[in-house]
């Protein structure tokens, strides 16, 4: 006696509804929320002058928590640039 595929179809919607609730759950657990502390260093060529060097910047982020939490471990990331004649003269 051969069962056809379609029958139980209800238990296997069931089955297939439960498993995309409990995904979802599972992704959105492991989401977390940090902020995250960039240093920010310009170093302008000579003969021109930056008022503000050296700034601080906290960007929030939200990702998954093994991404997220190395990010928020670190103390405090640095991003440094020297500005060249080339960047002034593309922004103006």
């Amino acid at each position: 006696m051969k069962i056809p595929f379609t029958s139980n179809a209800g238990t296997k919607i069931m089955a297939l509804v439960l498993a995309v609730f409990l995904w979802s759950f599972a992704y959105l657990e492991n989401l977390k929320d940090g902020s995250v502390t960039y240093l920010v260093s310009l170093s302008a060529p000579e003969g021109l002058r930056i008022d503000e060097p050296n700034r601080r910047i906290e960007v929030a982020v939200r990702g998954p928590r093994k991404i997220v939490e190395p990010l928020s471990a670190e103390p405090q990331l640095h991003i440094s640039k020297q500005i060249t004649q080339q960047d002034i003269e593309s922004f103006a």
